[in-house]
């Protein structure tokens, strides 16, 4: 009994100590409508899972999907049980017509192709019968929906596209070692009487994909600490500089260093320069100070030196096509981002 005890105290141990993943915060028209969002999670998360499969960019609001897609989003929908049917052999068999009211229950538009020789992994033809392989070993790709509008005829949602390995969860209650970011996905659903939550899928676009990577940990002694992507792989060791480091390809650069001054100072300075620039801003509150522009963000904490006004400051410049990616970077720059000045007990 008592070995028993020991075991379940290091199991629970083990899971409390799994770290979760960072994941791009919530707007506040997601925190609204959480309850709609978990609704129709699942269609979204087929969805997500369909687009990065089979790499279809862009499917446009009121055309009919291509086989690859209808296949897909049936498949997807089958195996995580969105759409319930009873399966032998782990298997779902269904007729083309049968098919056919499966899917329309899943797009707005309603004049489907018809199911043709199948072309998505798992779906095969037995004697004109569709088999639907539900028990296909594949990593879990999911959509972590971040923000979300609403009109009279639609819902537009937005989502960072994400891979779990071994495991089926939400990005929020994923451990971080088993997480990757994939991509952005910009989401079209209607309301539908007879679709399945409600909602069918008028349109999607994919249009970023993310660099795959993990975080490294840098700590400057007695001064701040940063988690940063895994892909800044180059040492630049520039002047003046604690941390200064770049992609390969040098497309990506990130660096932490002094400034001379206080954030008020900063923030004039930015602003002086930049103020006419409607893509340029500052934000200065809670003692921290964000500077952001196309392609670059600073992050900026007051931590005066030997009497001298400094602020610390970090630095980070990337493609500005890449505005989704590198936003979600800077969400997880801000939150790792700690100054020892400021964080005191």
């Amino acid at each position: 009994m008592k070995r028993l005890t020991l075991v379940l105290a290091l199991a629970l141990l083990m899971i409390l100590s799994a770290q979760a993943a960072p994941t791009r915060s919530l707007t506040p028209a997601a925190l609204e409508h959480a309850e709609l969002i978990a609704q129709i999670q699942p269609l979204a998360d087929a969805v997500a899972a369909v687009a990065i499969r089979q790499g279809i960019v862009h499917f446009q609001d009121g055309t009919p999907p291509g086989s690859p897609l209808m296949e897909g989003l049936l498949c997807q929908a089958l195996s995580s049980h969105l759409l319930v049917v009873e399966a032998s052999d782990t298997a779902v068999r269904l007729s083309r017509q049968k098919a056919q009211e499966a899917a329309r229950r899943l797009f707005f538009v309603q004049d489907l192709p018809e199911f043709a020789v199948p072309v998505y992994p798992g779906v095969s033809l037995e004697e004109d019968v569709l088999r639907f392989d539900t028990a296909r070993q594949e990593d879990f790709i999911g959509a972590h929906i971040h923000d979300i509008a609403l009109t009279e005829e639609e819902m537009i949602l937005k989502a960072d596209v994400f891979r779990l390995n071994g495991i089926v969860a939400g990005a929020v209650e994923a451990p971080e070692e088993s997480l990757t970011w994939l991509g952005h996905l910009d989401l079209w659903l209607r309301p539908q009487a007879d679709a399945l939550l409600g909602f069918s899928l008028s349109g999607f676009s994919l249009p970023e994909r993310y660099a795959p990577a993990g975080f490294m940990l840098h700590i400057q002694k007695k001064r701040f600490e940063v988690q940063y992507p895994d892909f800044l792989t180059q040492e630049l060791k520039q002047e003046g500089t604690f941390l200064s480091l770049s992609s390969e390809d040098g497309a990506v650069t990130l660096n932490v260093r002094d400034v001379p001054g206080t954030l008020e100072a900063l923030k004039a300075d930015w602003l002086q320069q930049n103020g006419d620039d409607e893509r340029c801003g500052a934000n200065l509150e809670n003692s921290r100070l964000l500077l952001f522009a196309p392609g670059l963000v600073r992050l900026a904490y007051f931590d005066p030196q030997n009497g001298m006004d400094t602020c610390l400051v970090l630095e980070m410049r990337f493609p500005p096509e890449k505005e989704q990616e590198f936003s979600l970077w800077q969400t997880f720059l801000e939150n790792s981002f700690v100054v020892y000045s400021h964080s005191v007990g």
